[in-house]
């Protein structure tokens, strides 16, 4: 526990690319998402409650650049850095907040798939179609659950990085052809 409580929920729970085409496997992932936030929310208000009597002194909430932060110590488990992460959760949410629809376009990787609700499916092609469709990509539940979200509070797998209960995922993605380069984007949203 001293070392945070991301081991605990650090399994692979999201499926496969492949099994993401079924609305059974969708509604498998909104419930391991909230059985993660829900163990890690046990996890760390155990950890605090416990730490004095356990003679513990370093399990306060992590900063962002702490390198000791448990999620800074997963992401760069995963992916080999964790900056990258941080800043673009920080752009997200200040485009979010600023309801800045266009820089919310250009942080998508494209082509988007997106899963609504009753087992609906919608691929977003390009930043245009993103806008277009605005309304059921972000709608005020995913939009609150992105400015809400606290770095320390992400949970990560290798497949990218979970914010709220599963309405929006981002990852590394290639910048190029030949994959030299990366850059975080916006992967599936589940509104």
């Amino acid at each position: 526990m001293r070392s945070g409580c991301v081991g605990l929920v650090a399994l692979e729970l999201a499926p496969s690319a492949k099994l993401l085409n079924s609305a059974k496997t969708m509604a498998v992932l909104r419930a391991n998402a909230r059985i993660a936030t829900a163990i890690l929310s046990l996890c760390s208000a155990a950890t605090v409650l416990l730490a004095p009597s356990l003679g513990w002194s370093d399990v306060e909430p992590c900063a962002d650049t702490a390198p000791d932060c448990p999620v800074n110590r997963r992401l760069e488990q995963l992916f080999g850095a964790s900056q990258p992460f941080q800043l673009f959760l920080h752009d997200l949410q200040a485009a979010t907040a600023a309801d800045d629809r266009p820089a919310l376009a250009a942080m998508v990787s494209y082509p988007l798939a997106v899963h609504l609700s009753a087992g609906r499916r919608m691929t977003v092609h390009t930043p245009q179609e993103f806008l277009a469709e605005y309304g059921q990509l972000m709608p005020d539940t995913t939009r609150a659950a992105v400015t809400a979200q606290k770095y320390a509070d992400l949970f990560a797998n290798s497949r990218g990085v979970m914010i709220g209960n599963g309405q929006v995922w981002f990852a590394q993605v290639c910048a190029d052809e030949r994959c030299k380069s990366s850059q975080v984007k916006t992967i599936p949203l589940n509104p």
